[in-house]
């Protein structure tokens, strides 16, 4: 800092000293160590104020704007401290220019994340470095409300949502949740989206857990520099699974394939087989497909890998109805899904109609595999 204003900053606080009788009389902040009476100097006028502040309450804006002669300012610097603890935690920001005024982001993490009352005071600079006060505001971030969390199973007994209110200052924010019956054999990490405020919220699916009864919830969250850390648990009950749940799986966009799986099939009577009826959405049902599915050892349900193949390597919606075969012949209607699928590398298209090129060719006896 020049000379001089070291000079003017000392002779402000000498006509403070003299005006007011004593010192701590002036409104004050710290720079390079040093006490500067902000409202005894030199003022180019202007407006200090909040303009806003991100969901977290974490950090919040300055707007500096209305000076006298804009054109000689080269840069506005902001000095923000809080109530609590004098100015043991003063920062001066660079405030950057845009069309109607110069802002800042103060960043609550810089100090100690405290909450209550804020002082901000912005100063104007010149091409020389000679300063001017311009004003101050104060603001006041609330205390931070205690972590809450909640988790309960739908009336539809396919998902379950988790939501907890409260998370401040988390990179990410996660639920570990399991069933009760066979320890944390069906753990299962969910990352939550932020719904508004400081409230997160996830819908998770019962069936990638395949348990009822009692089940565990815990949310953990991630800090700005990486650290992950427990913060609350809760429970929740599931009374029982829906039958005849068909979802799909293992959506694969680029090879024009999915999954198609059925859960705890019922029609009444003895079923010897279920069945998938497949076809895309466009041009009815000319392309339909039936697929036999397989039952899983695993989990019990039935599943089929549905191909783009089978229907003209065609894209957009895929209707896919599960039916049961019944030892009498007949077929039941037990669910239906409708599936998305992006346009594939599969589908080629010129002027005539649509061809399909497949893995391999065989030409002149010669195996030739193609590449795509």
């Amino acid at each position: 800092m020049k000379k001089w204003k070291k000079t003017r900053i000392l002779s402000a606080f000498l006509a403070a000293f003299l005006l007011n009788g004593v010192l701590a009389g002036t409104d004050s902040d710290m720079y390079d160590g040093r006490q500067i009476a902000a409202e005894a100097a030199d003022s180019s006028g202007g407006c200090v104020e909040i303009t806003g502040q991100n969901f977290e309450r974490t950090t919040f804006t300055v707007k500096v704007s209305g000076m006298e002669d804009p054109s000689e300012i080269d840069a506005v610097k902001v000095p923000v401290w809080t109530e609590e603890g004098g100015q043991d935690d003063i920062r001066w920001y660079e405030a950057r220019e845009r069309a109607d005024g110069w802002y800042v982001v103060v960043d609550t993490a810089l100090h100690a994340l405290s909450t209550g009352l804020y002082h901000v005071h912005a100063y104007a600079y010149d091409s020389e470095d000679s300063q001017k006060f311009i004003g101050k505001t104060t603001f006041v971030i609330d205390a931070e409300e205690p972590v809450s969390l909640y988790a309960q199973a739908g009336d539809d007994p396919v998902y379950f949502t988790v939501r907890c209110t409260g998370i401040r200052n988390a990179k990410k924010v996660e639920a570990a949740v399991w069933g009760d019956a066979d320890g944390q054999n069906d753990i299962r990490w969910y990352t939550m989206s932020r719904k508004s405020g400081t409230e997160y919220q996830i819908a998770g699916n019962l069936f990638d857990h395949l348990e009822t009864g009692l089940f565990h919830c815990h949310l953990y969250t991630t800090g700005p520099l990486g650290n992950k850390q427990y913060v609350a648990s809760t429970q929740f009950t599931v009374g029982s699974l829906k039958r005849n749940y068909l979802r799909e799986k293992n959506t694969d966009h680029i090879n024009g394939k999915f999954t198609a799986k059925l859960y705890f099939p019922e029609c009444g009577k003895q079923i010897e087989k279920i069945l998938f009826a497949v076809w895309t959405e466009e041009n009815g049902q000319d392309d339909i497909y039936w697929y036999t599915a397989q039952k899983s050892n695993s989990d019990g349900s039935y599943l089929c890998e549905i191909d783009s193949l089978n229907h003209q390597a065609a894209w957009g919606y895929y209707n896919v109805h599960a039916y049961a075969a019944c030892g009498d012949g007949e077929k039941i209607f037990l669910s239906k899904i409708h599936v998305p699928l992006g346009r594939t590398a599969r589908r080629y298209q010129n002027p005539a109609p649509y061809y399909q090129i497949r893995d391999s060719i065989t030409l002149d006896g010669g195996g030739y595999n193609l590449s795509y």
